[in-house]
This record gives structure tokens, C-alpha cells and sequence, in this order.
């Protein structure tokens, strides 16, 4: 997110009105905001998800992937290495909307794998 005041509007707004089931989310912001915003997603996400004792908050200040994987996998949707493991069995890279089932979770996200909606328990018909 940029600087500019309608962009920290913006987050105020989605940190507000932020649900547990919106977890994916906040999960996908902390990699795509800095400095106090990132600790305001941090401790949003928090409330829903606390981080496992191997997150610290300075680890994801600093965008430490292991951090991110540890608290991905704290949401219950499957491991962090889910996606990756995904690619290689299709052999496929940013080409689309994929879908997954989850631990009773459907997981929609882009090809840039932002969320499209994830983290409701939903039964597949």
C-alpha cells in the first residue's frame, strides 16, 4: 500500500471492520504493508490468530518467511508449503484463480495469490 492518506484510510477501514473469518486476509496484508502499518495488521491479526511463540512481531516486521509460514499455518488452512506443493504438481505459475479444499476451508486466491475469499468453514456439495 502506498503512503498516500486515502491508502491508510483504506487499511484503518479494513482493520475495523475485519471478522474472524477474514483471517486470510489480514494474514495477506502483512506482506504488503510497512513500518506502523504492519503492526497494526499484526495485532488485528492477532486477535483472531495468535501468533505461535516462533512469531515474534519484529520477525514479521522484517518479513521473515518462516515467521509467515509458522502463523499461516496457525490458521488451520493447510501448510504454508500447500501452495508451493501446488505449483509443482501442476507445474503451474500466476495463470489464474485457483481453488482449494482445506481442512473444511475453501481457499480461492489469484495468480498474485491474493485472497479472492478464504477462511470460511464451508461443506463442498
Amino acid at each position: 500500500m502506498s503512503d498516500a492518506p486515502d491508502a491508510s484510510a483504506a487499511l484503518s477501514r479494513v482493520l475495523e471492520e475485519a471478522q474472524e473469518r477474514d483471517e486470510v486476509t489480514l494474514w495477506h496484508l502483512l506482506t504488503r504493508v510497512n513500518g506502523a502499518d504492519r503492526d497494526r495488521v499484526f495485532d488485528r491479526l492477532a486477535q483472531f490468530v495468535p501468533p505461535p511463540s516462533t512469531v515474534t512481531r519484529d520477525g514479521i516486521r522484517a518479513g521473515r518467511r518462516d515467521m509467515l509460514d509458522a502463523w499461516w499455518d496457525a490458521l488451520g488452512l493447510g501448510t504454508a508449503g500447500l501452495v508451493a506443493h501446488l505449483e509443482a504438481l501442476t507445474g503451474r505459475k500466476n495463470d489464474g484463480v485457483h481453488t482449494i479444499w482445506s481442512s473444511g476451508h475453501l481457499v480461492i486466491w489469484s495468480s498474485s495469490y491474493r485472497p479472492i475469499i478464504g477462511g470460511q468453514s464451508m461443506t463442498p456439495r
